[in-house]
């Protein structure tokens, strides 16, 4: 049997499902209702209305009103949120075990008892119209929702969940609770509740709080079954972008059936790892593609088989050649057992590291029970995972992956309309896909295994929570290490960091830190990027470095069982990155790619206008990717030398984190990471100069022919030791959130955006404070002025206490669910301690929070939010409304030349 935590499912005897699994990790719980509805549910004229209901649940009942709902979860230390599939819709809520019952009695109020309220609802469509609109101005989105219109001739799963434009702008109030009345019932509705809980309490509880949900579900229209593919077909799209988005499917199973484990196991060899063999070949050994992708998606019916990239046009068509080269190999050669393996680990794994979190318990249980039938399915897959062959990759990569069955889309820039067409684009996919497959005849595959028997496990006693123990210590070459045991899950997390990252960089090595943070796990002086790379990935682990603003560092994460064989890989990195030159010239061509692929992000480029309008010389300003030409002009020594210079031993940190004691952690670092002396040619630690707040309001401005437009009103924000932090998180809790004034305000009571928030970034030296959001053009100047109102009320009168109590709890709740995760404790430690705020900052968190006043954020507004620096930038197509521009930023990457 699989090591998986056992749910315990409970029929109420008028239908409610009720599923629990203890987990008491930590004192967290996650409550979420799974209903049986999705967007394949809908007739064409209901197209969206699963999705609708998304929105409108929270939006009042006769208990509570608009925003209370939100409000008071967030009161209570928790977060509340919804998403919609083609196959069902889930509400879920995470907070602090403690305030169960009332997360449940939340729930239960907007499952059971929403108003409807008209004139909410005309707003809320308003809203969803906005989001329609973001979803058309992402490259990736509208590649995906081609593939499946193309894809699906018949099927529902042919149409956008989030419903098109024309349907949804006409839905009344009576077609939404024709929708509901007839779907939201407890025959169709599944509670699973996962975290520190006693399960016959939460059936009671639960059983308690649903009794007044409906019965009676309205009889669900069959599905029309969608037919064998007949035929290649290919789609283009064009769009203002740099990079082409390019998508093919193949008509796959349903979830449940017996091939699903083995595509899982293809999906993976293809293009989910890193030596995957598209991303070793498209990547690494050609360099044709930016990222590359494999996945199965698979539904409660017949679903699809993804293969995805980004990659410049001109490398289109041998990126084709080469997938299907790769197919056609699949289909002919038997992987070798090794390979397998690696896969059948790395699905394994997912399962432990997904248990970290008493949410993603709650996600993997509630998908098998509402797409299986069955909560505990989850251990039946993992042993026909475990069972898969090589001949059964074989055979279900003959039997779905047939060229005759492929579709594509592919998303181009639009100075290729006119020179591409789906014909032309339809025939270059039948050159490589059904041309170009050798002439071998396939036998029939065999018949796919049955599921294994499902067996009926013994429920392993809940685990006890326990105080982590932590030690902090200085090792023999002068770096700090911090260790905190934790046994709760048979994992580990190691992270390393040093100052440097954008900070730390002079104008002509601008870049170098992110390609040092790109290189440092690519390969090590015993052994190359390939081969490390296949024996991380061997053992179902995570090696990584980073670079970003003020630091540059490695994290690992690895199952105990192969935490020292994992270590010892980590070590290498961490002494002796290899920085192989054919490695550094592959991650400048990534890099320069990404630089490129910033054009395509419009919300991307409103923040990067920001921050160069904020900021005119301090690293701040600058792109973490660095810029264009120096980029291309770093050479492999420039790469080692920014290395050895800021990545000396005696100035890092190092921090580990899971199952494992200080002393064995001590002596493997004091062992393998630097058993003998290093001395660095020379250590800098630059810090650049100071630069003043702007001198007066400033404007800039960019035009981007796109759907949405996008708006940042910020100001110079605050150092990481500044005092005032806490005060400034509270400032940003009151106004974010659903519960915000932004959200409350401008999204609910105006409908004016989708997406509308508060920010902060702090660094070693004061960062930034803004507000975003993502409108429609000709309500820029309402949004705009809408958030001045909003900041220049918190200046003049405050929060109120509610607002502060509210902020309290949630930012204390979150910060906590924030940590289950093992990883996440690591990274918090190891940047507090190399910050010099002291490694145990998040244990203090809840205190200085706590202790937060209203005039101490009133204090902070005032000192902050001063109109006479206030920064503005827009970007979105030329009709946009707003303020002219009076200032013009240079060094945007828009405007850089692509080298």
């Amino acid at each position: 049997m699989n090591n998986i935590v056992t749910p315990i499912l409970h029929h109420t005897d008028d239908g409610l499902r009720i599923v629990v699994c203890e987990s008491h990790g930590a004192p967290v719980v996650a409550i979420q209702a799974w209903i049986d509805v999705g967007s394949a549910d809908e007739s064409e004229a209901e197209g969206g209305l699963a999705h609708v209901h998304e929105h409108m649940l929270f939006k009042g009942t006769a208990r509570r009103g608009v925003g209370e709902i939100a409000g008071q979860v967030e009161a209570a230390g928790g977060d509340i949120n919804a998403w919609t599939s083609y196959d069902h819709t889930v509400y879920h809520v995470v907070m602090a075990s403690e305030f169960f019952d009332t997360g449940l009695d939340i729930l239960a109020d907007a499952l059971c008892h929403s108003a409807f309220d008209k004139e909410e609802l005309d707003r809320e469509l308003e809203v969803i119209l906005e989001e329609i609109k973001r979803s058309d101005d992402n490259p990736g989105s509208r590649v995906a929702r081609a593939l499946f219109e193309l894809s699906f001739d018949v099927h529902p799963y042919r149409r956008p969940v989030i419903g098109h434009k024309e349907v949804v702008e006409k839905f009344s109030r009576d077609d939404v609770l024709a929708f509901y009345h007839g779907h939201y019932c407890k025959e169709r509705t599944c509670v699973v509740v996962a975290g520190d809980v006693d399960t016959q309490e939460v059936i009671q509880k639960v059983t308690d709080a649903f009794s007044s949900l409906r019965t009676g579900a309205r009889p669900r229209e069959d599905r029309p079954a969608e037919p064998e593919p007949q035929g290649l077909r290919g789609r283009v799209l064009f769009d203002e972008v740099e990079l082409c988005h390019l998508g093919l499917g193949f008509k796959g199973p349903p979830l449940t059936h017996p091939d699903s484990a083995a595509l899982d196991v293809l999906c993976v060899l293809l293009g989910q790892i890193d030596s995957s063999r598209l991303s070793r070949k498209l990547r690494h050994e050609q360099r044709l593609v930016q990222s590359v992708y494999a996945y199965p998606y698979s539904p409660r019916e017949d679903g699809l088989v993804v293969i995805g990239a980004q990659l410049s046009p001109d490398n289109l068509a041998p990126t084709l050649d080469i997938i299907a080269q790769e197919l056609h190999r699949l289909s002919t050669d038997l992987c070798d057992e090794a390979e397998i393996e690696k896969a059948r680990t790395i699905l394994a794994s997912e399962c432990t590291f997904q248990q970290e979190t008493v949410q993603g318990l709650a996600i993997r249980i509630g998908y098998w029970a509402t797409l299986a039938d069955d909560p505990a399915f989850e251990g039946r897959y993992l042993d026909a995972v475990a069972a898969v062959t090589a001949e059964q990759v074989r055979d279900v990569v003959r039997t779905y992956l047939g060229g005759d069955r492929l579709r594509g889309v592919v998303l181009l820039p639009e100075a290729h309309q006119g020179q591409d067409t789906d014909e032309s684009f339809t025939h270059r996919l039948r050159t490589a896909f059904v041309d170009g497959a050798p002439d071998v005849p396939h036998p029939a595959p065999a018949p796919p295994p049955s599921w294994p028997k499902a067996v009926s496990p013994s429920r392993p006693p809940a685990e006890l929570r326990r105080a982590p123990r932590r030690e902090h210590m200085r090792l023999d070459s002068g770096a700090t290490l911090i260790v905190e045991e934790d046994p709760t899950h048979p994992i580990v997390s190691v992270r390393a960091a040093w100052l440097g990252g954008t900070r730390g960089e002079r104008e002509e090595s601008l870049g170098h830190a992110h390609l040092v943070g790109s290189l440092l796990c690519r390969g090590t002086e015993q052994r190359s990027a390939e081969a490390l790379s296949a024996q991380v990935d061997s053992m179902a682990g995570e090696l990584e470095g980073f670079s970003g603003r003020n630091s540059i560092g490695v994290r690992g994460t690895f199952l105990k069982d192969a935490f020292e064989e994992g270590f010892e890989l980590f070590a290498e990195c961490v002494r002796g990155p290899g920085f192989a030159e054919d490695e550094v010239e592959r991650i400048k061509k990534v890099t320069l790619d990404d630089i490129r692929s910033k054009r395509d992000d419009a919300a991307g480029l409103c923040f990067e206008l920001f921050m160069k309008t904020l900021w005119t010389s301090h690293p701040y300003r600058r792109s973490v990717l660095g810029r264009a030409a120096t980029v291309s002009a770093a050479t492999r020594d420039n790469v080692r030398d920014h290395f050895r210079s800021r990545c000396a031993p005696q100035n890092a940190v190092f921090t580990v984190v899971g199952d494992v004691k200080a002393d064995q952690a001590r002596g493997m670092f004091e062992r393998l990471l630097y058993p003998t002396a290093w001395t660095p040619d020379r250590v800098e630690r630059w810090s650049p100069a100071a630069e003043p707040a702007p001198a007066r309001p400033e404007v800039s401005r960019l035009c981007r022919d796109k759907a949405q437009a996008h708006l940042v009103v910020g100001h110079r924000g605050l150092a990481l030791e500044d005092d005032a932090r806490p005060a400034l998180e509270v400032l940003v809790a009151c106004l974010s959130g659903q519960a915000g004034r932004l959200f409350l305000e401008l999204r609910d009571k105006k409908s004016l955006c989708y997406s509308v928030s508060a920010f902060s970034i702090e660094g070693v030296e004061p960062g930034s404070f803004g507000v975003y959001m993502g409108t429609s053009p000709h309500k820029v100047d309402e949004g705009l002025t809408g958030i001045d109102a909003i900041l220049a009320d918190v200046c003049a009168h405050g929060i109120t206490d509610a607002e502060l109590a509210r902020a309290r709890r949630y930012l204390i709740g979150t910060h906590g669910i924030g940590l289950q995760r093992l990883g996440a404790r690591a990274s918090a430690m190891v940047f507090a301690e190399l910050y010099g705020l002291g490694f145990d900052e998040h244990l203090r968190y809840a205190h200085r929070i706590q202790n937060t006043s209203k005039h101490d954020v009133r204090d902070l507004a005032q000192r902050l939010l001063d109109p006479a620096h206030r920064i503005v930038t827009i970007v979105g197509p030329d009709d946009t409304g707003g303020p002219a521009a009076t200032f013009h930023p240079q060094g945007l990457s828009i405007d850089e030349p692509l080298v």
